[in-house]
């Protein structure tokens, strides 16, 4: 394994990017503040290797010889990489503020429509995705103090169904939090039959997502109840319209124990109406939003209620 710090690429990129800001149409402006920011997010990260596939990291001070600190895996969609996924969640942000490590791997390049994409499977079907992680989480261990009991994973689109995927598969990890994408239930029986451990299961949805499908995200939500021995009916919280301009609405809901009362494991499942595949409190770019044919809610932040959920603002 090899840790280097990552060069000053966004001091460079910001200069050339500012240059052109005078002189490009509106477009143009666009693509290059998002370059901007990504070497700025560039910047507050170390990078890493593992067989041979880097990754993003941020570890705080005392994090190889301090107190066991908690580990946050943040995977990336298809066509990503780890450099755009920090960008959009900020995770590292969170993780300077609370004092816990997060890692954003990279997944392989894998033909996609006719185009090289980076690209999870959650399958295993061409590439040990699992396997990998697992190995990557007991490198991390070597390197890093962290706590066995606090691993856990969340993603974006193709990056939720990986980190949904773990949470059956990987024994170190200790609780998932998908957004905007799901297992499909065909699999279920080969990669998730059961839980080796109590898994908490947090979930994002928008009920609009042109690039997914409501009605198996929310039974992958079902699936997740059912394996930690808790009902499958819901309290249901509507949540406060914090920005009525997003035309959003947010419903929370929370699986019931088997027999009532509470679940043994928190299981929760934001419900976004009206919104699209994006990533809950994070701007997009107008053509982003113009693409899907819908909005980016605002009433909701789902980096600071995965940090909450998982525990990772307690130190």
């Amino acid at each position: 394994m090899t840790l280097t710090r990552i060069p000053a690429l966004a001091a460079t990129l910001c200069a050339t990017l500012c240059t052109l800001v005078l002189s490009t149409p509106a477009t143009a402006q666009s693509r290059s503040a998002v370059e901007a920011e990504r070497g700025q997010v560039g910047k507050a990260l170390s990078q890493g290797s593992f067989q041979g596939r880097p990754y993003g990291f941020y570890a705080p001070a005392g994090a190889t010889s301090g107190a066991a600190q908690p580990l946050l895996l943040v995977l990336h969609g298809t066509g990503g990489g780890y450099l755009g996924v920090a960008t959009r969640t900020r995770f590292h942000e969170e993780a300077a503020r609370h004092g816990f490590i997060v890692v954003y791997p990279d997944a392989t390049p894998r033909d996609v429509r006719g185009k090289q994409r980076k690209q999870w499977d959650p399958y295993g079907r061409n590439v040990d995705d699992a396997g990998y992680i697992a190995a990557l989480i007991a490198d991390l261990k070597r390197l890093f103090r962290i706590d066995p009991d606090r691993v856990f994973a969340t993603g974006m689109s193709n990056g939720a169904v990986m980190a949904q995927s773990l949470g059956c598969q990987v024994d170190a990890i200790s609780g998932v939090a998908p957004v905007a994408a799901s297992l499909s239930p065909r699999a279920y029986s080969a990669i998730c039959p059961s839980l080796s451990q109590p898994v908490p299961f947090l979930g994002f949805f928008g009920t609009v997502d042109r690039n997914g499908e409501l009605a198996k995200f929310e039974k992958s939500v079902d699936l997740y109840a059912r394996l930690n021995g808790c009902a499958t009916d819901y309290s249901r919280q509507a949540l406060p319209d914090r920005d009525p301009r997003d035309n959003t609405t947010v419903e929370l809901r929370i699986a019931a124990g088997a027999r009532g009362g509470a679940c043994s494991v928190p299981i929760h499942y934001y419900r976004i109406a009206g919104g699209g595949h994006f990533w809950p409190g994070a701007t997009y770019r107008p053509q982003a939003l113009e693409k899907q044919g819908a909005a980016s809610t605002k009433d909701i932040d789902a980096t600071k209620i995965i940090v909450s959920f998982f525990g990772l603002d307690r130190r």
